[in-house]
């Protein structure tokens, strides 16, 4: 029994898109950063320096640390609580860019910039690190996007110059900006699809939703000609996790290829990624069974190829993992189980197959 089954974890299911709102105060240096916008970290001399070798990236000038020696650190807080909502959700992107560049000289000077998400209370909850590099022949843009953890509500800025050479620390930065991106629709978590029994089943879980009327489900064989399934119905607007599921009655034998068309109640779509079962021998599906089912203590595999597996995995009706083994026996002890529903779930390489049994 060969089932290619391809899981993945999805961030969103839509690309980020722009607010176009850059939320940082005087991005290019074009003021005395020092005095506009910007915080010197205590001793040091940041200034701005205009253009010419090199020139500046954007506008006249560039941030520059001026004549000081070692690492010199620059930042700007950014408030960011009028976002709290989105944010507590769990929701709202940002997209930080900065240009950078160092002058021509060796030992080359270097440049470093890191972002902090922090809380209220000033605890950094996640952070981005370029680290320290140096390019000298043009502008480097160092950028990341992220989800805002929750409870954040300021964004801290920090740059940083290090002077390897010379009277000056010639690290320079230019075009700094901060945005908010236009908050996730719904967000997918984890969507997989498997065999169990002689069935396809999928399923789903979010972290969010906004405005969601549900999910369409689609099957292709070639990857161009998509089928609907179904529909499965969304929770609006909720910033808990849900789970879904839905189960193809009728798969095709070969190679499925199912996705999620996600609408909203304005009637906007957004597709999700695409995950792929590979049902080949459907009887092989029909002739592994448990038994007993109800069991009291010991449960036995009949028709089970061990070497389609690497090992199995047992989970409560919550989806909770109780037991685990890589040594693969046609029999199981269950008697320290407590009373209840669990599936059985028998992973490899690219196999994997689930049967329910209860232990009375």
């Amino acid at each position: 029994m060969k089932t290619n089954v391809f899981m993945l974890l999805i961030v969103a299911f839509a690309p980020f898109s722009a607010v176009t709102q850059n939320m940082v105060l005087n991005p290019s240096a074009e003021s005395d950063p020092s005095s506009n916008g910007w915080t010197e970290a205590s001793g040091f001399q940041w200034t701005r320096r205009a253009t010419g070798n090199p020139p500046s990236y954007e506008g006249t000038y560039m941030f520059f640390a001026g004549p000081v020696g070692g690492e010199v650190e620059l930042y700007q807080d950014i408030d960011v609580s009028a976002y709290a909502t989105t944010i507590d959700n769990e929701t709202q992107p940002f997209k930080f860019e900065d240009y950078v560049r160092s002058f021509s000289q060796s030992p080359v000077d270097q440049t470093k910039v890191i972002v902090e998400y922090r809380s209220a209370a000033g605890l950094v909850l996640s952070s981005f690190n370029s680290g320290y590099g140096s390019n000298t022949s043009a502008w480097l843009l160092v950028t990341d996007t992220r989800i805002a953890p929750a409870t954040t509500r300021t964004i801290r800025i920090r740059l940083f110059s290090k002077r390897n050479s010379g009277t000056n620390s010639d690290g320079y930065h230019d075009a700094i900006s901060l945005e908010p991106l236009a908050p996730l629709p719904v967000e997918l978590v984890d969507f997989q699809a498997f065999a169990e029994g002689n069935k396809i089943k999928l399923s789903w879980q979010t972290a969010s939703e906004l405005d969601n009327d549900g999910f369409i489900v689609e099957r292709t064989t070639n990857g161009h000609v998509w089928e609907e399934l179904g529909f499965v119905q969304g929770y609006g607007t909720t910033s808990e996790k849900h789970g879904y599921h839905f189960v193809d009655e009728n798969p095709l034998l070969g190679l499925s290829y199912y996705r999620l068309r996600q609408k909203d109640f304005e009637g906007e779509e957004e597709y999700s990624e695409v995950v792929s079962v590979d049902f080949r021998n459907l009887e092989d599906f029909r002739n592994l069974k448990i038994y007993p089912n109800p069991a009291t203590s010991q449960l036995h595999l009949m028709n089970l190829e061990i070497d389609d597996f690497d090992y199995l995995l047992v989970t409560d009706r919550h989806g909770r993992r109780v037991l685990m083994t890589h040594d693969l026996a046609s029999s199981l002890e269950i008697g320290h189980l407590e009373p209840g529903i669990y599936h059985l779930q028998l992973n490899g390489a690219t196999t994997m197959q689930t049967l329910r049994f209860v232990k009375n």
